[in-house]
């Protein structure tokens, strides 16, 4: 062991008598005191001191029944538990050693006796809470964070960890107030968050994905969840924008969305919710957009790890804010983050590559179906590729055919001068003669049931309606396909109690054929009724709504569609 050089005589002390010493520190008065301070001071430097009982003395100044369990008055004695804990969090190099094997398992055993005492020096001391501390506390607070993190480092350890009561708790309190305006260093984000995250990996495992984890840590701030999610939010932030490539950087962003995606774990828990209310998923968009300025094609262990993390994150969660989430991240960059990645991905685990892949062909997809989304994706393109999709979303959006929607007219749109009805934001017309007429005929007694939601935006009510003109379109392009699946599937049933039904959330679209009391809701079957009696077939349109599939009702257009077997034919 090296010499210290600045305790010298204290060094020369303990080692000329560390038996004697040790015997001493554990009496709990002055000179115990004092003989406890000085092996803190350098019980690293003194030969075979490990085999002397130092850990031994140190855990029995943090029983468990000692531990006081009100905060309401200061105990002499927790000076020494004080001490005790400083101590033992520098001993962590020697637990993975098999030489010290006993006092390994010593040190499980008393793991209870130190989380009732970390707890009440953390507790009696307000101003922890209030980041107001100095030096001496900066230090209890870093011993407390050395301890959870050499534990959960060990898997040996971390179930003893982790069962005993107050344990997640702990290490909750020491993330959220432990060093939170004080250090702001990339080092202490690495000791708080990696035992925090340890210990809900392990109980989420432990308990199967029950909420468990998530309670304990919004026991820690008074059930306050905005509290809680903004200030991890917050955290990532200021990790992002430090965010080189250096290896304590990187792996600070990589901890904070591990940390997010702990928590998020629960449908349904006011957590996950909460990410999501706060801007979680933009947050996390920010993060790989900057990732993925420095992920070089052959990326580091650490590197390839964020950028693992970050990919794991999207896998999970960038269809939980529905569809307008889904469109706010591309806007952010997500796909042009993953193009600049990709790159590096030989280099990474299958798993990961496979999470990209899906998420670029199969996840984003079925959005292509919303007009913002085009919207959103295209300038992420180059030039020459970026004329290309335009022109396709020219070609889908100017030749739509739109019917005029008077049954006694049906006439084709063909110069695209028909105007909306401005109650439902579905029909159209050719002329005020034909709404009029329309609107005695029935459309009054149904426009306000069919109209798109007018508390959505107004990009929400465009996607709405395209979606609607799309499908309407698509089902009169391959009207001889619906004949085809009528005729095999139901040979017998009249035509107008059967729905064509277009499904949108996959690629290529899925077409099918259901019966008109299968297909069509309770709220739609009025609507439906009354198109039906006059000559108009209705249609159903699945479409993806970030993780959930809604179904639309729409009506057809054109007049007898089970009458003719193409668009070219009627």
């Amino acid at each position: 062991m090296a010499q210290n050089t600045q305790y010298p005589d204290v060094l020369r002390r303990v080692s000329a008598t560390p038996m004697r010493c040790i015997s001493v520190a554990r009496h709990q008065n002055p000179r115990g005191l004092s003989a406890l301070q000085d092996l803190v001071k350098v019980w690293a430097h003194v030969p075979r001191i490990m085999e002397l009982g130092i850990i031994e003395m140190f855990l029995f100044h943090l029983r468990e029944e000692l531990a006081p369990s009100s905060t309401r008055e200061w105990r002499e004695d927790a000076l020494f538990a004080h001490f005790s804990l400083i101590a033992l969090s520098g001993m962590a190099s020697f637990f993975d050693d098999p030489k010290y094997d006993m006092q390994a398992r010593a040190l499980l055993a008393g793991w209870p006796g130190i989380v009732k005492w970390s707890h009440y020096n953390y507790d009696f001391h307000p101003n922890l809470a209030r980041q107001k501390v100095n030096s001496q506390q900066l230090v209890f607070i870093a011993s407390i964070a050395g301890l959870l993190f050499a534990f959960s480092r060990f898997p040996a350890f971390q179930p003893t960890m982790v069962d005993t009561p107050g344990s997640i708790e702990l290490a909750a309190k020491v993330w959220i107030w432990g060093f939170e305006g004080k250090i702001n260093l990339e080092n202490a984000t690495i000791c708080t968050t990696v035992p925090l995250n340890d210990c809900l990996k392990y109980r989420t495992t432990q308990l199967q994905g029950r909420v468990d984890v998530h309670d304990k840590m919004l026991s820690v701030v008074d059930g306050d969840t905005d509290f809680l999610v903004r200030l991890i939010l917050r955290r990532l932030g200021k990790a992002t924008k430090r965010l080189d490539d250096s290896v304590a950087t990187l792996t600070a962003v990589a901890l904070y969305l591990e940390l997010i995606m702990l928590l998020c774990g629960p449908d349904m828990h006011p957590l996950q919710r909460g990410f999501f209310d706060a801007g979680g998923i933009a947050c996390v968009t920010r993060a790989i957009v900057a990732v993925s300025r420095t992920i070089p094609p052959n990326p580091t262990e650490y590197q390839g790890n964020t950028l693992t993390t970050c990919i794991s994150f999207f896998s999970l969660y960038l269809q939980k804010d529905g569809y307008a989430g889904v469109v706010r991240v591309m806007k952010m960059g997500l796909l042009q983050a993953l193009l600049d990645c990709s790159p590096a991905f030989p280099r990474l685990p299958k798993d990961t590559v496979d999470m990209a892949l899906a998420i670029v062909c199969d996840v984003l997809p079925p959005y292509a179906v919303y007009q913002s989304f085009f919207d959103a994706v295209v300038p992420f393109f180059r030039d020459r590729e970026q004329e290309k999709l335009l022109a396709l979303l020219s070609t889908e959006t100017t030749v739509t055919p739109f019917w005029c929607d008077n049954i006694e007219c049906r006439r084709l749109d063909t110069e695209h001068t028909f105007k909306i009805c401005r109650g439902c934001q579905v029909v159209y017309y050719c002329s005020p003669e034909c709404q009029k007429a329309d609107w005695k005929a029935g459309h009054r007694s149904v426009c306000e049931l069919i109209k798109v939601d007018s508390r959505l935006g107004r990009r929400e009510q465009r996607d709405q309606s395209n979606i609607q003109s799309l499908a309407q379109t698509i089902v009169h392009l391959n009207s001889a396909t619906f004949h085809t699946i009528a005729e095999r599937e139901f040979p017998d049933t009249p035509r107008n109690e059967l729905v064509p039904c277009v499904d949108l959330t996959r690629v290529p679209e899925v077409f099918s054929v259901r019966t008109f009391d299968d297909a069509i809701s309770e709220r739609f079957r009025p609507i439906a009724d009354w198109y039906r009696s006059h000559g108009s077939t209705s249609i159903v349109c699945t479409r993806k709504d970030g993780s959930e599939v809604r179904e639309m009702w729409l009506r057809a257009v054109g007049e007898n569609f089970w009458e003719v077997k193409s668009l070219n034919d009627s």
